[in-house]
Formats: structure tokens, C-alpha cells, sequence
């Protein structure tokens, strides 16, 4: 920030030389910034301490003439000592007392500057440190000793008119960038604990091409129901003038969003999912079962090695009277044996899960497509081969027929989205799964969802 002060070229020492007053203080108005007091402090030669001093000359409630009377010392960011020029008022009735305010950098009471509070609450809006953290990392960068509790109490006083400013600076960052908005929006809810109030639910809206996030509310257990999640997306609808609403495939969505005149768009990826979940345990146990029989494949390679080595050196037939010899051999050969049936055991399953493999490929080609007349095609394709497909989702493609124009809906629009998986990022970025557990109040909740908000916009609408 300024040039190191040395024995070639002490400027430091020559500039505070001139503010030495006659009883050998560096006097400096309480204008001045703190950072160059602490600056100056550490970099400068001379010993000579500093005085802040008041430009006021007349007693504020009187009018009578100030004189000084002392000095109190004073610790800027616990970490500079100085002291503060003490005055007092010349009329014997007022005997007003007071001292510098240095009120552009501290308020009433406090050593801290205003610099080191936004430090720790720039802290909170860039990651996730507890307030010790916060602390460490303030001392690293600015020698300032600041216990966990004051930063915490600062952090809770501070917060919200913190917020409210940077929520001022974003909304202004987005009108100027003119950002323009889609006729869709993706809605989601994601499960939050807290002590206080057990699980609550958040329920979000983003725009899916811009991935403006469009608001925030917390319900409590007992609030979360359709009426509800309907008066929260209706201002959303009239506002951006949405067309098409994604969701995932809960029962209760087709409802809330036929009342709110719009087009309901079921997120592909949880279709997907759905598709998954049913042939999982089926895949695992096969899998397994290959597994399995490869460690014991590997076994007997490991024996009918060991018996090769027992019966080097031996040509020719075994001796039918080598009861021992004989032993081995047959142990040889049945091992072999085994190995050749868990091989074929293997392609067996290696075949079928590669049916599985192909009927899952299929599927996702179909619901990725991005003409409909092409989806429709390749899920055609699917049912003329539906006999290929295994029995345990034949039943899951089937009913497929009966949503399919909903499944395909992002084909008639290129704004509207195949998957849900804006929405579901946001939400792995403001409230990630280790912190959705974490917060003891409803407050602690929403000003981290608000925090990381913020810096969403930032980082991922305006970059």
C-alpha cells in the first residue's frame, strides 16, 4: 500500500517529524485513516507515540472554548495503541467532557474499525467459516486480534443491513446488464433442519436460461401444502409472465400448475431416476455376482498352480497306485472344471446387463431428443422391441405412452429445459447437503440462503 520506510529514504519519518506537537506527540486530526496510523506505527523509526485530537474548538452544548485535560489511550483494532486528546469545557456550570469520535471509521463504543467488520462479514458472503475461522484469517491478513464472540456479535448486528446493502448492489448489476428472461421457470423445494424449528421446507424459483434465481421462502412443516406452494409461485407467474413451469414428478405439481394456466414440464433426469432406481438392486447383484465369481476364479488359478508346482519334474501318466498323485489330479481337474462354468456364468451376466445397459441408453436418447417427431420415433423403436427389454420394466415404458407429449415438451420450446438440474446446482451451491443440517435457527438459515445468493448471481448470472 506505501512505500517501505527505511535509512536511505525515511519519508515516513520526515512526514510524521512535521506533525510532532511540543510535548513530543504525533498529532494527527481524528480524520485520519486508522490503516495509516497502524501503517505508520509498525514501518516508522521514531519513538514518538500519536495523539488524535479533535478539530472541535467550542463546547457543543454551551459554546464556551474547549481546553485539554489528559489523554486516554486507545487501541485501534486491538492491535495499535494510541492515545485520544481529552477536552474539556472552560464554563465551570457545563464542565463538559469529550474526545474525538473519529466517527467516519469507528462507531460509539467500539475499537474496530468499520473495514475490519466488512472483512468478517465479506467472509461469510465468500464461503463457509466459523466465526473462530473468521477470526484466524483476519489476524493472518491484518495482525487484528479479535475474539470468536465479537465476531459473532458483529456478524449478528451487522448481517442484515450488510445483506440489504449487497442485495441493492446486485438488483442494480442486473438492470444495468439488461438481462432478459425466459418465459419458463424451474421450481423446486429443497428439506432444511434447524434446532429450533426441526424440518422446514425451502421452496425456490429460478429461471432456467439465465438462472436468475427469482425468490426464496422458508415454510414450516404444517405450512407446506399446495395452497401454499401455489400463492408463492402465482406472483412469479404474473410477473415474469411464465408460459412453462419444471418440476419433478410429484403427484401434487400437475394440480397447482393447471390452476396457475400454465404448462407443466416433468424434469427427464428424475424420469431417468425413476427408470434407475428399479433395475439398481438388479444391476448391484449382478455385478456382485461377477465379482464374486472372479475372486473365486482367481482362487483356483491360485490352487491349480500350486498343484502344477507340487507335480514338477513328473512326466508321463500318474502311477494309478499314487493315491496322492491321483488326489491332485483330480483336484486339478475339477477346479478347471469350475472355472470353465464361472466363466460362462460371467457372460451370462456380462449379456444381460448389457440388455439392461442398452434398454437404459435407449431411453435417455429418447427423452434427450430435440425434435419430437424424432423422440416419438425412437420410443417407437423401444416398444417393437419391448419383448428384449427384461420383464422388470416393461411395465415402467409402457406407461411412458401416457406422458409422453409432457416428457417431450422441451422440444416445442428451446427455452424450456429437459432437466430440473438448474435448480437442483442452486441449491448445491447456497445449501449444500453438509449445511442444510448445520444451522440452530430459522434467522441462520435464511441469511446464508441470502449470503450465498449473492454471490450466485454474481459468480454464475452476471460472469
Amino acid at each position: 500500500m506505501f512505500p517501505k520506510n527505511s535509512t536511505d529514504l525515511n519519508w515516513l519519518d520526515k512526514l510524521l517529524s512535521v506533525c510532532i506537537n511540543k510535548k513530543g506527540f504525533i498529532e494527527f486530526s481524528d480524520d485520519v485513516d486508522p490503516l495509516f496510523i497502524t501503517y505508520a506505527m509498525k514501518n516508522k523509526t521514531i519513538e514518538n507515540d500519536f495523539l488524535i485530537v479533535s478539530e472541535i474548538e467550542t463546547c457543543p452544548k454551551c459554546g464556551s472554548k474547549l481546553h485539554r485535560d489528559g489523554k486516554d489511550k486507545f487501541e485501534i483494532n486491538n492491535t495499535t495503541s494510541v492515545y485520544k486528546q481529552k477536552y474539556q469545557c472552560s464554563d465551570d456550570e457545563c464542565n463538559h467532557n469529550l474526545r474525538p469520535l473519529w466517527e467516519d471509521y469507528f462507531k460509539p463504543g467500539s475499537n474496530y474499525t468499520e473495514i475490519i467488520k466488512d472483512i468478517i462479514l465479506e467472509l461469510q458472503l465468500i464461503c463457509n467459516v466459523s466465526y473462530q475461522q473468521a477470526a484466524e484469517i483476519l489476524y493472518m491478513f491484518t495482525g487484528c486480534e479479535i475474539r470468536r464472540d465479537t465476531t459473532y456479535k458483529f456478524c449478528d448486528e451487522e448481517i442484515n443491513k450488510f445483506l440489504i446493502k449487497k442485495e441493492k448492489e446486485i438488483e442494480q448489476s442486473v438492470k444495468e446488464a439488461n438481462i432478459e428472461f425466459s418465459d419458463c421457470l424451474s421450481y423446486d423445494e429443497q428439506y432444511v433442519f434447524t434446532v429450533d424449528e426441526g424440518w422446514i421446507y425451502r421452496l425456490s424459483a429460478i429461471d432456467p436460461v439465465s438462472n436468475y434465481p427469482y425468490a426464496n421462502i422458508i415454510l414450516k412443516k404444517d405450512e407446506f401444502n399446495s395452497e401454499n406452494i401455489k400463492k408463492f409461485l402465482h406472483p412469479r407467474v404474473d410477473d415474469q409472465e411464465i408460459d412453462t413451469i419444471v418440476t419433478d414428478g410429484a403427484i401434487a405439481y400437475p394440480t397447482i400448475i393447471k390452476e396457475l394456466d400454465c404448462n407443466h414440464k416433468k424434469c427427464n433426469f428424475h424420469k431417468m431416476q425413476n427408470f434407475t432406481n428399479k433395475i439398481r438392486a438388479t444391476l448391484r447383484g449382478l455385478n456382485n455376482k461377477i465379482k464374486s465369481n472372479k475372486d473365486k476364479i482367481e482362487k483356483n488359478e491360485n490352487r491349480i498352480c500350486e498343484i502344477k508346482n507340487l507335480r514338477q519334474g513328473t512326466v508321463g501318466r500318474v502311477n494309478l497306485n499314487d493315491e496322492e498323485a491321483m488326489n491332485l489330479v483330480d483336484e486339478k481337474k475339477n477346479l478347471e472344471r469350475e472355472n470353465r462354468r464361472l466363466r460362462q456364468e460371467n457372460r451370462d451376466y456380462k449379456t444381460e446387463l448389457k440388455v439392461y445397459e442398452k434398454c437404459t441408453h435407449k431411453l435417455s436418447l429418447m427423452l434427450k431428443s430435440r425434435a419430437k417427431k424424432t423422440g416419438l420415433k425412437r420410443y417407437k423403436r423401444i416398444i417393437d422391441e419391448i419383448d428384449d427389454v427384461p420383464k422388470k420394466v416393461r411395465g415402467f415404458i409402457r406407461n411412458i405412452q401416457k406422458e409422453i407429449d409432457n416428457l417431450l415438451l422441451h422440444t416445442s420450446n428451446d427455452n424450456i429445459p429437459t432437466t430440473n438440474n438448474c435448480i437442483e446446482l442452486y441449491f448445491g451451491v447456497t445449501l449444500n447437503r453438509r449445511l442444510k443440517k448445520k444451522y440452530k435457527t430459522l434467522r441462520g438459515v435464511l441469511n446464508e440462503i441470502r449470503l450465498k445468493t449473492i454471490r450466485w448471481i454474481k459468480r454464475v448470472v452476471l460472469s
